[in-house]
């Protein structure tokens, strides 16, 4: 299903689906944001966290604000990092070519 990518359709996404209907709406927005999945099982992990915070909360949108902005914040650092779950959608324009090397001296 597709769920508007914001607090209320992270919400809908918990309360429908449980952590499949989550881990398909973290993909969702990962692509929104420019990221891709670079490993799945632990991309599921997380989404299965955030759907047990999203439980504990009763799945009340006025509750789940800080908790979807961190999730958004956690998958940008995550693409930022080397070896993480997440990466930039393209490498190639997110990482400019390193300058040359200096020329060794005599």
């Amino acid at each position: 299903s597709v769920f508007p990518l914001d607090v209320s359709g992270f919400v809908q996404a918990a309360s429908a689906g449980g952590e499949h209907e989550v881990a398909t709406f973290v993909e969702q927005l990962m692509t929104s944001l420019g990221c891709v999945v670079q490993d799945e099982s632990r991309m599921q992990m997380f989404a299965a966290r955030y759907f047990k915070a999203a439980k504990d909360r009763h799945f009340e949108v006025r509750r789940m604000h800080h908790i979807f902005e961190q999730m958004k914040s956690s998958i940008r650092k995550m693409s930022k990092e080397p070896g993480g779950w997440a990466g930039p959608a393209q490498t190639h324009e997110a990482i400019p070519d390193a300058p040359p090397a200096p020329e060794p001296p005599e």
